[in-house]
């Protein structure tokens, strides 16, 4: 049996939000339109409402004490090093953000640092105590608060180092924020613990739940909180008389959740999540990303596994081909995304689908029911959809013998050829059991014939926006996603409408374009202070005047 697609991915978010219950069948061809009116006869209809926004002050934790990482280095004459601060309450907690870092050459003699930690040593060997200076300043109740901390650096001239001994990740171990980036530093020294110039450094993340690390060692933390020990490795390589020297080191991760709360985070999912197939038959999956605020993200790449091997066989592409004996697979088909970044890759996470193994399609048994997919749907003014059907036993083995004949039960919802195939009309509203097929079987003498239905909503002109939250109360700087859904004047929901958020109050904080909004420093309660226009692309010969 063909593969099927499903309905095209560009109409996976409708299905989400509109698709009823029921089990997607192979057995028909893919819809050619996703019921995208074209544009050169449709016409811009657009609402716009409004979102009130309370600020309220952040809670600051006030830092008791602040660390260089690391307190004491050794160096070549004229080397970088990128040097790292962390900042800890007085229960040793580690604390990020409202927290402004300064630093400064204590010394200038041993070198000199820039305003993100990257130190160049001077040319001068010598021991220069409390050289790195590092001022973290706070504003706790409107007064600035200094916590200050030094690293010792010690220059080494042209000593002749041996061959290496042992390479060391700096820091070994930290506790970041998901999506904070890091940058982590490797330094390798012969046996006498003299540091190496021309070493060559190969970083990897062993769990990239934890993140991903660019060839410098630039990491970015993934989104999974949780503790990765030994998650961050580093090669070493040396070469001496024509030999290649090679030493390994870790370091350790603690990741915690972003105070963004869940716009860092991606949700996964594949496309159908539970599907019943014939032995032998094969389904295209699909998987689809999505933000915190509900958005579609771009740009994902997904790589597909099979979980139980005794389902089947699933290349890379998602194509799954049922070989399996019949029975549940659980959680069989995995899909697991991967969002390109300037420094690599990060992953998304996974999502996962069951799928029911049926014996062969059969001819002669007996017909019990008729099943369509999907049961309920949203379809644009004039457009298109391939609706599907497939006849089962009482045992829920799939029949052939069988004859569909498809049917609208109101012609203002528009019209269906004998294989399915849906015209959408111009008429907008709720059409319950809009449109039927009847299944029917004659065997050994005895007609036997078994129907069901689709509901078809068929939206009108955007009527309202629906915003969530409602009503947005954050602490300055907190993060949330704004989301959006539009409807007509019977309530239906219309997919399709392109959303655009911005301030009517920069007060209150800021917002943009797909609706992330960030409060404001300025505590206060600010009505209507974020718009949200929504623009749906309506025919035009039934647009309002």
């Amino acid at each position: 049996m063909k593969s099927r697609l499903l309905s095209l991915l560009v109409l996976a978010v409708p299905l989400i939000a509109s698709v009823g219950c029921g089990i997607l069948s192979p057995a028909a061809k893919p819809a050619p339109n996703s019921g995208v009116v074209p544009q050169k006869s449709t016409v811009t209809i657009s609402r716009v409402t409004s979102v009130s926004v309370t600020v309220t002050p952040r809670k600051v934790e006030p830092v008791a004490s602040v660390e260089v990482v690391p307190t004491d280095i050794v160096m070549l004459a004229d080397q970088l090093f990128i040097f790292s601060v962390r900042a800890y309450d007085s229960d040793k907690k580690l604390l990020f953000g409202d927290i402004d870092y300064k630093w400064q050459v204590a010394n200038s003699a041993a070198g000199r640092i820039d305003d993100s930690g990257l130190f160049r040593s001077s040319k001068t060997p010598g021991r220069y105590k409390d050289a790195i200076k590092i001022d973290a300043v706070q504003v706790v109740d409107g007064e600035s608060i200094v916590h200050t901390s030094y690293a010792s650096v010690n220059i080494v001239g042209n000593t002749v180092a041996g061959p290496m001994a042992r390479v060391e990740v700096l820091p070994g171990q930290i506790t970041l924020e998901a999506g904070q980036p890091f940058a982590f530093n490797a330094l390798s020294y012969d046996a006498l613990d003299n540091p190496l110039a021309r070493v060559k450094y190969t970083w990897s993340v062993v769990d990239t739940n934890a993140g991903t690390i660019s060839s410098l060692g630039f990491f970015r933390a993934g989104s999974t909180a949780g503790t990765y020990d030994g998650v961050i490795k580093v090669s070493a390589s040396q070469t001496v008389n024509g030999s290649t020297i090679t030493k390994e080191s870790v370091a350790s991760i603690v990741l915690v959740p972003s105070r963004s709360g869940e716009i860092g985070l991606a949700n996964v999912d594949v496309l159908p999540k539970q599907i019943t197939l014939s032995q032998g038959d094969t389904m295209d999956f699909a998987a689809v990303s999505y933000d915190g605020s509900g958005r579609v993200i771009s740009g994902v790449r997904y790589v597909w596994a099979l979980a139980d091997v005794k389902a089947g066989n699933l290349n890379g592409s998602g194509t799954f081909a049922a070989e399996g004996l019949p029975g549940i697979y659980r959680e069989a088909i995995v899909a697991e995304a991967f969002q390109r970044t300037s420094t690599g890759e990060r992953s998304l996470g996974k999502a996962s689908a069951t799928v029911n193994i049926v014996p062969p399609v059969v001819k002669d048994g007996f017909l019990d029911r008729v099943s369509v997919v999907p049961q309920a749907m949203i379809i644009q003014p004039k457009g298109q959809f391939d609706f599907s059907a497939l006849a089962y036993t009482s045992t829920n083995i799939p029949l052939t013998n069988v004859t569909l004949a498809w049917s609208v039960t109101n012609p203002s919802i528009g019209t269906i050829s004998k294989d399915g195939f849906f015209k959408a009309g111009l008429a907008p509203g709720r059409y319950p059991q809009a449109i039927m097929v009847q299944a029917t079987q004659l065997r050994d003498g005895k007609t036997t014939v078994r129907e069901a239905y689709i509901s078809i909503d068929i939206p009108g002109p955007i009527s309202r926006i629906d915003v969530n939250p409602a009503a947005v109360s954050l602490t300055s700087g907190e993060v949330i996603g704004v989301s959006a859904r539009a409807y007509d004047e019977r309530g239906v929901y219309i997919p399709g409408v392109t959303f655009r958020f911005k301030m009517a109050n920069s007060k209150a904080g800021t917002v943009t374009v797909n609706g992330i909004f960030e409060a404001g420093k300025e505590p206060g309660d600010y009505p209507d202070a974020i718009t949200v226009e929504g623009q749906q692309f309506y025919p035009r010969e039934i647009a309002p005047p």
